[in-house]
């Protein structure tokens, strides 16, 4: 899941897990007014349908499926957080090398710079001599 959300990218692993948290909210929803109307049958219902525990099968399937749902979007937020961790350490390793090539061509641009300074120095060494050359000549 990791690998995958490093290629799909952060934007559409963000999308999806809003999309899986807004279909489970559903599902609670549903869960949710099944209850309620549940009870309502429960009470046209006759005795002998109603369980000894006071619920009706059809409640316990709920409380099922709403302990699966859960379990499910437990399961599915910890894959994105391991999925952001995952794509937050690559970003890092790449800045890191980034940072790393970056302090070469510092180094390489300042030894650049000093050769090019020695360099002026001894033009500037030349055309003294030359221009003593000339006077004494």
């Amino acid at each position: 899941a990791a690998f995958l959300s490093a290629l799909a990218g952060v934007e559409i692993a963000e999308a999806a897990a809003q999309a899986a948290v807004s279909v489970l909210s559903q599902v609670d929803d549903i869960t949710a007014s099944r209850v309620g109307s549940g009870s309502l049958e429960r009470n046209s219902k006759p005795e002998s349908e109603i369980s000894s525990n006071g619920d009706t099968n059809q409640n316990a399937l709920e409380r099922a499926a709403y302990a699966d749902a859960n379990s499910l979007l437990d399961k599915e937020e910890q894959d994105i957080e391991r999925a952001i961790t995952g794509i937050t350490e690559v970003q890092m390793k790449e800045i890191q090398d980034k940072f790393l090539r970056f302090e070469e061509m510092d180094l390489q641009t300042e030894k650049e710079r000093q050769q090019l300074e020695s360099m002026k120095n001894l033009l500037f060494i030349d055309q003294l001599n030359l221009s003593f050359r000339r006077n004494y000549t």
